[in-house]
């Protein structure tokens, strides 16, 4: 036992005040989270964790079966980047190098981008980059035309990977955006800005809130449950910590 906790996987542990029991979950970003109830001691979480292990992995391998595009798994270095959300797919070309300053370049002109890196711990470190800078160019501008059109505003928008939410609004108007939407159609990216911005209104999930996002989006249920799956879309090198 004393092996297994010391090997465990990442998780997250959040407190729920209606929690009977402990519950473990897998969140669609492949996030391990365990839900305790009020009061627990939370030093027994390691061992509640260590003894679902072979759950953990088997839910795992699924959810990496299901993401599309990631043949060589969570380690891959993609030969090409399918930006749904924007229609465009980026090609890749890497150079295998022994230099001591890896480069990523993005030709325009070719749609392509030059990695010049052996390590693919530092490849997939400068893609995330990249797409975090994409993201910014891209999925910011475009909230604000969403905001602008519902008449919803906001204070300002951050983009940046997250991995456990596509987006989310604070109390201060401040949304915060998931570079990896890049990835899902178009569709499901403005839906999921409608989502957000009506938080600047209704910060719950009150019926009240609903009754606003239905007003604008009448398929908002169906769009809930394609964004819900959205991260099958994403590939799994997008995820990873490197």
């Amino acid at each position: 036992m004393l092996n297994q906790l010391a090997s465990l996987p990442d998780y997250t542990v959040r407190v729920h005040h209606r929690a009977k029991r402990l519950l473990l979950k897998i969140t669609p970003f492949g996030e391990i989270e365990v839900v305790v109830p009020k009061r627990f001691n939370k030093r027994l979480v390691p061992e509640f964790v260590a003894t679902h292990r072979d759950w953990i992995e088997k839910n795992l391998a699924k959810l990496a079966q299901r993401h599309v595009n990631n043949p060589g798994g969570y380690a891959a270095i993609p030969t090409e980047i399918p930006l749904r959300a924007i229609g465009i797919t980026v090609n890749v070309q890497r150079t295998e190098t022994n230099s001591p300053t890896p480069t990523l370049h993005f030709d325009r002109n070719a749609n392509t981008l030059h990695l010049n890196t052996s390590d693919p711990e530092i490849a997939g470190r400068l893609l995330q980059r990249w797409l975090n800078g994409v993201g910014k160019d891209i999925l910011v501008p475009w909230i604000h035309g969403v905001s602008k059109e519902l008449e919803l505003p906001f204070d300002r928008a951050t983009v940046r990977l997250q991995r456990s939410r596509w987006g989310s609004c604070s109390v201060l108007r401040h949304i915060n955006l998931n570079h990896n939407l890049l990835f899902v159609p178009s569709e499901l990216v403005r839906y999921l800005f409608i989502h957000e911005l009506c938080h600047t209104r209704h910060m719950d999930h009150s019926a009240t809130y609903w009754q606003l996002v239905a007003s604008i989006e009448p398929r908002y249920q169906i769009l809930e449950r394609e964004l819900y799956r959205a991260t099958e879309w994403v590939p799994l090198w997008a995820f990873r910590k490197f």
